[in-house]
């Protein structure tokens, strides 16, 4: 998409000759303290290039505008966030944007506001290239990469034995990549992974017949692969690494890749706690897809779950 195609709004800044060649609610401005947009000498509107809509425009008002400024404007193209995109090329007034019903000559800016800020007789203007220098707009900054670890086990200590490890990249646009591994529990108890028969017996539980054929499902591996694995799809570089509670997910994994003889692929200061993420006040509630307790499933799930809590609560990723 070029830069005009991304354009949106016209920003106006220009200097007002006579605040009185207006009229606002049908009464003369006579000294500039009744329209809209009025900052010291200059008049400073954002308008929508689509339906020549004044943005913030006040409820109930009206406006005719006559106002005279020949070469003291400056005329900006937006996006809809307001970043500027281009400048017009000259101070006289951008008629084709800015004067609407009459002919403006490049002195004037003329146009009648209705209620709610609409332009009577409001074509929307053709944007001509040669006429607005594109301003030099630095790239956006990338996004960062997060990973979301979900892991099930036979076991709640800190030791406890893991059967499964479901991870995902994402960041604040969703879900990059996925890691799934099941593990081979007998060789995990035999590297000094623990289990306890109260976990066992939760696996039993009627209610998690879905997760035990997905768990099932998995083919097992020595813990020592499955971590090499993550290892080599985690990379190189520490990054935001999430779990579910600050003592479960990535305390255990850590265990585990002691017990396997292999390193963490992050820093302990990259460790990040979604559960206290989804328990912040106005946090919205999870929509779960797949599986409940499918490592792969939770994790994905989680990740959304995550994105959509920042984004509601105005938290950069």
């Amino acid at each position: 998409m070029s830069i005009f195609e991304q354009a949106t709004h016209i920003e106006v800044e220009a200097e007002v000759r006579y605040w009185e060649d207006a009229c606002v609610n049908g009464l003369i401005d006579e000294d500039g303290s009744r329209i809209f947009g009025r900052e010291g000498d200059l008049w400073k509107v954002r308008i929508d290039l689509l339906d020549g809509i004044v943005q913030d425009w006040p409820a109930g008002e009206t406006a005719e505008i006559h106002y005279k400024v020949c070469d003291q404007g400056v005329y900006w193209l937006t996006d809809d966030s307001g970043r500027r995109l281009a400048k017009w090329r000259s101070h006289y007034v951008p008629d084709d944007f800015l004067c609407h019903g009459t002919e403006g000559f490049g002195d004037y800016i003329i146009m009648n506001v209705v209620v709610g800020g609409g332009i009577e007789h409001y074509r929307t203007p053709r944007i001509n290239p040669d006429q607005w220098e594109v301003l030099e707009i630095a790239a956006p900054p990338a996004l960062t990469t997060h990973v979301m670890n979900d892991i099930e086990t036979l076991g709640t200590g800190d030791d406890a034995l893991i059967t499964s490890i479901g991870a995902v990249k994402f960041n604040a646009n969703g879900i990059i990549s996925v890691f799934h591994q099941g593990i081979d529990p007998v060789n995990a108890q035999a590297l000094g992974l623990k289990l306890d028969a109260r976990t066992v017996f939760w696996w039993f539980d009627e209610e998690r017949a879905d997760a035990r054929r997905a768990l099932l499902s998995l083919p097992r591996h020595p813990l020592a692969v499955v971590l090499q694995r993550y290892r080599e799809w985690y990379g190189d570089e520490s990054l935001p690494t999430w779990g579910n509670g600050a003592s479960f997910d990535n305390v255990l994994m850590r265990s585990a890749f002691r017990a396997a003889g292999h390193e963490m692929p992050w820093d302990f200061r990259f460790d990040r706690c979604y559960r206290t993420m989804k328990s912040l006040p106005g946090a919205p509630r999870m929509e779960r897809s797949g599986v409940h307790h499918d490592a792969l499933d939770d994790a994905r799930s989680q990740a959304l779950h995550l994105i959509d809590i920042a984004k509601h609560l105005g938290v950069p990723l």
